[in-house]
């Protein structure tokens, strides 16, 4: 777990009492089926956290530049480990691991998330912030072949032979594969200029007035 002082201090700018502020509890309320303790309202709202500041979007400062939480799973642990602090702080037994936010929020916290991203851009735009969208991607990983072991011997020619024809497979294989992702997400951008934005998109859009950075996705961020 982090240290508290390594918290951005944007963190405590938003939430200095945790996530379960009245604000969140309140607009919560409203809903048919809403979290029924103020431990589920701060869970839903370190979640909705993840979906603005992870998920390859950016929140920018007045600089200009990133405020960075971490990778994916860099920043569900840092989101776990203020709120953790901060319910401490408040006499509170709540713990949260990085997996509890990790991958934000899902299709069922769909109405929640609604009430509470609009709370959170609000809240960023308080303080001068904006966001960047960054369409979803899947991205492909060539972590390589095992490293062969030096010997003092002569190479035997069939396994030489062997280990040449294996490494052009799977350099076809890897090249086969980051094609086929690179293909589905210039498809995957085409459908999205066709569709209405996400939520989250709107969401900004009703708080700042405008579509952010990176809406529409554009085919031009894609490799040829």
């Amino acid at each position: 777990m982090r240290d508290s002082e390594s918290y951005p201090e944007i963190l405590d700018r938003l939430f200095p009492a945790g996530f379960a502020d009245p604000e969140v509890r309140e607009s919560l309320a409203t809903l048919t089926g809403a979290p029924r303790s103020d431990f589920e309202a701060a869970d839903l709202m370190g979640r909705c956290l993840w979906d603005i500041f992870s998920d390859n979007h950016e929140v920018i400062d007045p600089d200009g530049g990133v405020i960075d939480l971490g990778s994916f799973r860099g920043s569900g642990d840092t989101l776990a480990a203020f709120g953790t602090a901060r319910a401490r702080v408040a006499g509170l037994d709540w713990r949260w691991g990085y997996l509890d936010f990790y991958m934000g929020t899902g299709p069922a916290d769909r109405p929640a998330a609604m009430v509470l991203h609009p709370i959170l851009f609000r809240r960023l735009r308080a303080h001068d912030l904006h966001w960047r969208y960054s369409h979803p991607r899947f991205y492909q990983f060539d972590f390589g072949g095992p490293p062969q072991p030096e010997s003092d011997q002569w190479p035997d020619p069939s396994a030489t032979v062997a280990r040449g024809l294996a490494d052009q497979k799977r350099e076809a294989e890897v090249r086969a594969l980051r094609e086929s992702l690179d293909e589905a997400y210039r498809e995957s951008v085409r459908e999205a200029q066709s569709e209405p934005p996400p939520d989250i998109v709107v969401a900004y859009s009703q708080v700042y007035g405008r579509w952010p950075h990176g809406w529409p996705p554009s085919l031009g961020a894609v490799p040829p």
